[in-house]
C-alpha cells in the first residue's frame, strides 16, 4: 500500500492521511458525515433540498457555503451513489469558515 494515501481511523472518528498535504485535513468526523448521509438517503430529497440540508449541516458546525456550491456538491454526491468518501470530500471542499 502506498505511504502517500493510507487512511487510518483515529480514536476520535477523524481520518488521518499520512504523507499527504498537511493543509488537506478533513473537517468532519466519519460519524458526522455518516449521519448526514443516512438522513439524506432516508429523506428522499432532490438535489436542491439536499443542498439546503448540507448548508444547515455546515452552518451548525460554524461553516458557511453558498447555495450554489451546496447544490453542486449535492449533485456530485448523488452522482456517486451517495458515497461516504465523496460526501466527505465535497463537504470539506465547500465548507468556508464564517
Amino acid at each position: 500500500m502506498s505511504a502517500l494515501k493510507r487512511n487510518l481511523p483515529d480514536s476520535n472518528g477523524f481520518v488521518k492521511i499520512y504523507g499527504g498535504d498537511p493543509m488537506n485535513i478533513e473537517k468532519f468526523s466519519v460519524l458526522e458525515v455518516a449521519e448526514l448521509r443516512s438522513e439524506l438517503l432516508q429523506s428522499g430529497l432532490d438535489a436542491r433540498d439536499a443542498g439546503t440540508l448540507m448548508q444547515s449541516f455546515l452552518a451548525g458546525r460554524g461553516y458557511g457555503v453558498s447555495p450554489e456550491a451546496a447544490r453542486a456538491a449535492a449533485f456530485t454526491v448523488e452522482g456517486s451513489g451517495c458515497s461516504l468518501e465523496v460526501m466527505q470530500r465535497e463537504l470539506d471542499r465547500i465548507a468556508m469558515v464564517q
